[in-house]
This record gives C-alpha cells, structure tokens and sequence, in this order.
C-alpha cells in the first residue's frame, strides 16, 4: 500500500492545474490616497473594486492592472476647498510622485476630502489625472470612479442625460454602477486610448480544480478539506 501511495503522490507532484489564460486589453490604475502632512485623515478609498473591475470587463473586454495603493502626505490637498484649487492640482505636479506629463501610463487617481458644493470627481480627458471625492458612498464613489476612467480613456459627457450613460454628466444620489452602460460607438472609442495595451489575463477556473495546483498531495485532499482637448478637466 505505502508503495502504491508513494507512486500516487509522485505522479501528482508532476502534475498541476493552470488557469488558461486569455489576451486581453489592459488599463494600468495607480489609486493614491491624500492624507495630511503628518499621515493621518487619509482619503478613503472605499470603493468596490470587484464591481468596477466587473463592469469595465463585461462592458468593453478591459481588465483594470489595480497597482498597490500608496499615500501622498499633503494637508494643502487634502483640503481644497474651491474647483480652481481641485483643478490646478490636476493640472500640475503636485504629487512628487505622481506622472510628471499628462499622457503616460499608469494613471493616476487621488482620493481626498471633497467640499461643500464640489464634484463628486475630475478627470483630465485622454490624461492620466483622477481626482476622487473620498466623502461619497461606496456605490458613488465607485460609479464616479468608473465615470472618470471613462473621461481618461477619452470619452466625452453624453449629449442628452439618459439615466443609464455612464457618460451622463450627473448621477442620482443612490445610483450604482450596475445601473449603468456604454454603448457601441462609446466603446470603440475607448479601446483606442494610449493608455491601453494588450496583455494576458488568467480566466478563473471552476471551483473543483485548483485543489490540484501545483501538485497538491492526496494526503493534503484526503486529510484536511481571495473638458479641455487632450488635457481638459471633466466633471
């Protein structure tokens, strides 16, 4: 029996299950959160990645490269408190270790304070500039995170308000991202962004199969059962 075991488990030692993989158009996302000069009440970034990743491939076949979160320490921008201060942010290099140009991957988006009155987000459309109200709902602040990528990519506000754009220009205060599209031409468009480009990306398996990944043994199964041109701000 030992014998019989021992060439059972060799045989599965040599053999392991991967995930097939598909090409896929490819976004990069640097989130950053502001905090004040000394670390503390940094912006939330609350927003449902998995729903914005879901729409964002159901929609248009692109896969969001979410790069690991990182802070910028600055009370002077965690505190704007009128659209010009928000909107010169965008427009400068404000965040020493933000993109030092308006076109290079990854792009970029901060979380901080919003204000009374504010947006509920800005874009730089066809850059790679975000600017997110950190104070919104989760459900908000992940439609308006999809919205502005939507503007980065290089997407206009719809001409007429429909409700269910993500394009439109305003959102009901308990809209979901679930409510809403894009719809042919809006996605033909995008795909033609600078900032995409084609990579590989891993299709889940069925939940039965990677049990067997990377040669797990039987005694592991058997013993024990995660708005200006090229650079304007959009709201």
């Amino acid at each position: 029996m030992r014998l019989r075991l021992s060439a059972l488990l060799a045989a599965l030692s040599m053999f392991s299950v991967h995930a097939p993989v598909r090409a896929v158009p490819i976004v990069d996302i640097q989130p950053v959160s502001i905090c004040l000069d000394d670390g503390f009440s940094c912006g939330s970034m609350s927003y449902d990645a998995t729903a914005l990743q879901s729409f964002w491939l159901n929609q248009a076949g692109l896969s969001l490269n979410i790069l690991p979160s990182r802070t910028f320490d600055s009370t002077t921008f965690q505190t704007m408190n009128d659209l010009t201060e928000l909107e010169n942010f965008l427009l400068t290099n404000a965040d020493p270790s933000g993109p030092t140009n308006f076109t290079s991957s990854p792009i970029t988006v901060w979380f901080s304070r919003g204000f009374a009155g504010g947006p509920l987000g800005l874009a730089l459309i066809s850059g790679n500039r975000i600017w997110l109200d950190s104070d919104d709902s989760a459900d908000l602040l992940t439609l308006d995170f999809a919205h502005q990528l939507g503007h980065a990519l290089g997407l206009q506000h719809t001409a007429i308000l429909t409700g269910t754009n993500l394009m439109d220009s305003s959102f009901a205060a308990d809209a979901q991202l679930s409510d809403f599209s894009l719809d042919a031409s809006q996605i033909s468009a995008l795909l033609e962004s600078n900032f995409i480009y084609n990579g590989a990306v891993a299709i889940p398996l069925p939940a039965t199969l990677p049990l067997f990944a990377g040669g797990l043994t039987v005694l592991g199964l058997l013993g024990w059962r995660r708005k200006r041109n090229a650079i304007a701000v959009a709201r």
